[in-house]
């Protein structure tokens, strides 16, 4: 993922859907916002704090989306740059809510059906994705962080 090593580059109006170690694919949040209304489709959002948090999802799909089979199809991470920090989209069937809830547990980690909201300057942000279909993927004890 070297082509996301410098983040001051992206794009702050699109999300980013493909990956190489030279560049990376872009869509719209048009075209992002028509993805996420599929319906058969939640959508977790990890903030990228720690690396166990890219863990949660790099673990995910090895062990039940794995690459080259059927159920990888069904497996979409997009990111997303909000107030300096990489955000990771991760869109899985909804039936593997189950699945994926007692997998983030094995790292400390909950599916919360509120959003990340950022509390910056005395006003409040949410996160710009957001809806029935998104789950926050959070820490057990959770922790509140300060932007500057």
């Amino acid at each position: 993922m070297s082509s996301l090593n410098n983040s001051s580059t992206l794009p702050t109006d699109c999300i980013i859907v493909g990956v190489s170690e030279t560049e990376a694919t872009y869509e719209t949040f048009a075209e992002a916002r028509k993805f996420f209304c599929r319906p058969h489709h939640i959508h977790l959002v990890v903030p990228h704090l720690t690396e166990t948090d890219w863990d949660v999802i790099t673990d995910l799909e090895q062990r039940h989306y794995r690459f080259g089979t059927k159920r990888n199809d069904a497996f979409h991470l997009r990111f997303y740059m909000w107030h300096d920090i990489l955000w990771g989209i991760v869109s899985i069937p909804h039936k593997d809510e189950p699945l994926v809830s007692k997998h983030c547990a094995l790292y400390g980690r909950y599916l919360d059906r509120g959003i990340f909201t950022i509390l910056q300057a005395h006003q409040t942000e949410q996160f710009p994705f957001k809806g029935d279909r998104f789950r926050a993927v959070r820490i057990v004890g959770g922790r509140c962080l300060a932007i500057p």
